[in-house]
């Protein structure tokens, strides 16, 4: 696991423009643990739990490719990481998988990677490509159908409870 940790600029100064702030350190498990960790290392875990990680005060850096897969839902494939306050979900959709129409109190934010993806807000349906972005209020009606093999990337806020 890597932790990424400031350093504060050599005359002293805690100003966030002379910070380093991408001086990485490998830990083995047990210092990821909190175990022997260096004086650096704040108390906080990044926590795998089942099928996503969750990260508790820490800034790091993992591999998408580490993380476990999970079908939430028919043809939906998502690797999943929580922070406190948002939910990240990137997914691998089979083409003609479809979500139900649905609301929840979370803010999201959709992102195509690749494929095309079918999307339809608050009666309204489009079709959408690698590269587009749709935001979607809380509490709006939304569902989806992956007209191709699709990889989307989801961000909601607040952390998303039910996928945990």
């Amino acid at each position: 696991m890597y932790f990424t940790s400031p350093r504060t600029a050599e005359n002293g100064s805690s100003d966030l423009s002379k910070r380093e702030v991408n001086r990485k350190f490998c830990l083995s498990g047990r210092q990821a643990l909190g175990l022997r960790s260096p004086k650096w290392l704040h108390v906080g875990v990044a926590k795998p739990s089942g099928n996503y990680l969750f990260l508790n005060n820490l800034e790091m850096d993992f591999k998408l490719s580490s993380l476990p897969s999970k079908e939430i839902m028919p043809g939906y494939h998502g690797k999943l990481v929580h922070t406190k306050n948002m939910s990240i979900a990137f997914w691998d959709v089979e083409k003609d998988a479809k979500v139900p129409e649905h609301s929840h109190m979370n803010e999201q934010v959709m992102h195509v990677l690749e494929g095309e993806f079918e999307f339809t807000l608050n009666g309204t349906t489009k079709t959408y490509c690698s590269g587009d972005i749709v935001i979607i209020a809380p509490h709006q009606k939304h569902s989806g159908r992956a007209l191709t093999a699709c990889k989307l990337l989801d961000v909601f806020s607040p952390t998303r409870e039910e996928y945990k």
